[in-house]
């Protein structure tokens, strides 16, 4: 499914920028041997060139490892695929890791123990620095008073 030409293939769990059909089948030689299988979790196909080539881009799911002790592996991919002597081909094949999202939580509680040792020194300046010079809306617990 590759060109043999204007081939650009930056695959997921490689270094290589790989751009020629030799080094597309030994990345697959390789990758092959982990039993991926993959899915598609989100995706976008934007049209070019009358219907000759499309940009495909989203979000897919590997498993990798034998049946009984699969890895999923998240990432980001691009193909574009052009229509070359009447058959679909792969000229461009961009795949990467998803980075992982920030854990909110973690960052909630850590600012709140922040905030809760500012209050301890009570320093009302200290405590003051962690509030928005803007945009702020604040309840306080012991007043009927809206800060904003």
């Amino acid at each position: 499914f590759y060109s043999e030409e204007e081939l650009s293939f930056l695959p997921t769990v490689s270094s290589r920028h790989v751009n020629n059909l030799g080094g597309t089948e030994e990345y697959f030689a390789e990758f092959v041997k982990k039993n991926p299988f993959g899915t598609i979790t989100d995706d976008n196909v934007q049209v070019f060139n009358n219907g000759d080539a499309y940009l495909h881009s989203g979000m897919y799911t590997f498993e990798l490892g034998e049946e009984d002790a699969r890895t999923p592996v998240q990432a980001r991919f691009s193909y574009v695929w052009q229509r070359i002597g009447g058959r679909w081909k792969i000229t461009h094949h961009h795949s990467s890791l998803r980075p992982a999202a920030p854990d909110m939580v973690a960052i909630a509680r850590a600012n709140f123990q922040a905030w809760n040792d500012a209050l301890q020194t009570k320093d009302p300046k200290a405590v003051a620095n962690f509030y928005s010079e803007e945009e702020l809306s604040f309840l306080p617990t012991v007043s009927s008073r809206h800060v904003n």
